[in-house]
């Protein structure tokens, strides 16, 4: 995830140019070009506007641009610039979600968008790639979740060293439990919260597969019965995986 901070102001600047020009053609994407020890800067497409951000300074190590959708919605944080003290940018890559975190002093207002409708990422079998890979049995996950519940609300390294686990495994468990509707990742504190979301646990065996064919694919891979033999690119591009 790449975070950086803007200021009000410049938020103002990015809203003005979106009320300003309305895309008839595509792309419709914003562009984050962001360099250590610089002003970040915000190209609107397919126009090539440039808005330079002198009050906000990426302090990041590394040079990086990414470019995400779903920039009208931003101008939801219109209302907020006048009471904000400053605007949080989380980034999770190109043409995936961004969040945009207003601090308003005694509160917070979150803002997560998406580039379409239906993106390709958010499906069941994509979006398993984002979340952790630890594999954690049903003993350890309550175990983790009953700590959470102590607190109500957690750093995953606080619970990591509380319990003495590994910090993989236990954000492996709160995954577990935030997909089931009993937890809730804040992005603001950087904590785990505990929220029900309804009187009885979600049937997650039933919601866990899109259909047979993906849940027979993941337990081939929890077998270990998928071998892999070659990795081939031919002169498109396409990596070729065969096993």
């Amino acid at each position: 995830t790449t975070s950086f901070t803007l200021d009000p102001m410049d938020v103002y600047n990015m809203c003005f140019v979106l009320r300003q020009h309305k895309e008839i053609l595509g792309p419709r994407s914003l562009r984050y070009i962001l360099k250590p020890g610089e002003p970040i800067k915000v190209v609107f497409e397919p126009w090539e506007i440039e808005v330079a951000c002198p009050r906000s300074i990426y302090q990041g190590n590394t040079a990086s641009t990414v470019r995400v959708w779903g920039r009208r919605r931003i101008l939801i944080l219109e209302r907020l610039i006048p009471v904000a003290k400053r605007f949080t940018v989380h980034l999770l890559g190109t043409g995936l979600p961004s969040f945009y975190v207003a601090d308003l002093g005694n509160m917070s207002f979150t803002l997560g968008l998406s580039g379409w409708t239906a993106n390709d990422w958010s499906t069941s079998g994509n979006f398993d790639l984002m979340a952790p890979r630890a594999d954690v049995d049903n003993f350890t996950r309550q175990r983790v979740f009953a700590a959470l519940k102590e607190t109500w609300a957690e750093k995953p390294d606080s619970l990591a060293k509380r319990l003495g686990m590994d910090r993989s495994i236990v954000l492996g468990a709160l995954g577990a439990y935030t997909q089931a509707g009993r937890a809730i990742y804040d992005l603001n504190k950087d904590v785990y919260r505990v929220r029900e979301l309804s009187r009885e646990a979600l049937p997650m065996d039933k919601l866990r597969f899109a259909n047979p064919r993906e849940e027979s694919a993941t337990s081939f891979l929890t077998q270990n019965t998928v071998k892999v033999t070659n990795l081939e690119q031919d002169p498109t591009g396409t990596l070729n995986v065969l096993g």
